[in-house]
């Protein structure tokens, strides 16, 4: 039936199916209408059970074919999503930043026969071990504006998920990712990269050098340890220092907002906050807004907390 609900929706995601065959590509959105269906997606099986099964007799095994296959673009799939995300905002917000988070996640698996399965150290120890069975997914974040009766309200969608195959460090991972959405977003935007404290090194932080429009904010533990600028070529024989001096955070004059949570935690900003240019004062969100309007100095906090 035209207009239906699944006519509508297979409509939408036809984009995102665009280089599958006819079988995958309906295959596919079909998983898509289960977990838009269920409350909760344990499993393929589970969803085959429930919906899936009672919307087409398509077998079991044919639904994880198509989502095995790897003749799939899947940075195209994240380009649709993006482009998506993009068209929905208003021409007049255009010039407020775009945020994207990076952080990666553990699944615990039962059993051993789970593809790239390993052993994961779990610091938050859900399971009361600090090891866990199971995969480790790098995944992106894209927060971008919308106008909500007048005020700005930031919307956040998943842009995509890279499960850790060892190939690469998750490093390299999350890096080829933003590097990505940052190519496909273009450089007339302001994009800031959200962060905690495991990102902000090697081929991650370089990426601010890679791309003028783009900042990093992330967080540290109170105790990191941090170094000053190397000191300049003497053009004496041996080798050049590779750090400056030790610094602590001593050494910096630090502020805690008034509506910080009590916990010590540095906070570092690629980007001078007087050159962000999110307009704080028309943001729905009170904690944006209360920080703005607390100091201007605290706007990299403002931004910390769309992540």
């Amino acid at each position: 039936m035209k207009n239906s609900v699944m006519d509508r929706l297979k409509n939408y995601f036809n984009e995102y199916f665009s280089d599958a065959t006819k079988p995958t590509a309906r295959n596919l959105f079909l998983i898509v209408v289960s977990i838009l269906a269920l409350d909760i997606f344990r499993s393929v099986r589970f969803a085959h059970r429930h919906v899936l099964s009672k919307l087409s007799d398509t077998s079991l095994n044919a639904y994880y074919y198509a989502l095995k296959t790897d003749k799939l673009d899947h940075q195209s799939s994240r380009d649709v999503t993006l482009s998506k995300a993009l068209k929905v905002v208003p021409k007049q917000l255009a010039v407020q930043p775009l945020f994207l988070s990076i952080d990666d996640t553990m699944v615990e698996k039962e059993g051993e026969k789970f593809e790239l399965r390993s052993k994961l150290f779990d610091h938050a120890a859900h399971n009361g071990s600090n090891y866990l069975n199971g995969h480790c997914m790098v995944s992106i974040l894209l927060s971008f504006p919308v106008l909500a009766d007048g005020s700005i309200r930031y919307i956040s969608v998943p842009l995509g998920y890279r499960l850790w195959d060892k190939k690469q460090t998750k490093l390299e991972i999350a890096a080829e990712m933003v590097r990505h959405a940052v190519d496909s977003i273009g450089s007339d935007r302001q994009v800031f990269l959200l962060c905690d404290s495991w990102y902000p090194k090697g081929c991650v932080a370089g990426l601010v050098d890679e791309y003028e429009n783009l900042d990093i904010i992330c967080n540290a533990r109170i105790d990191t340890v941090m170094y000053d600028l190397p000191p300049e070529r003497t053009g004496k024989r041996g080798r050049p220092k590779k750090f400056g001096e030790r610094l602590s955070p001593e050494d910096f004059v630090l502020e805690s907002p008034k509506s910080g949570n009590g916990s010590r935690r540095l906070f570092f900003c690629t980007k001078n906050p007087e050159s962000i240019n999110l307009d704080y004062g028309r943001c729905e969100d009170d904690t944006i807004r209360e920080y703005g309007e607390e100091n201007k100095q605290f706007l990299p906090l403002a931004c910390y907390s769309t992540r």
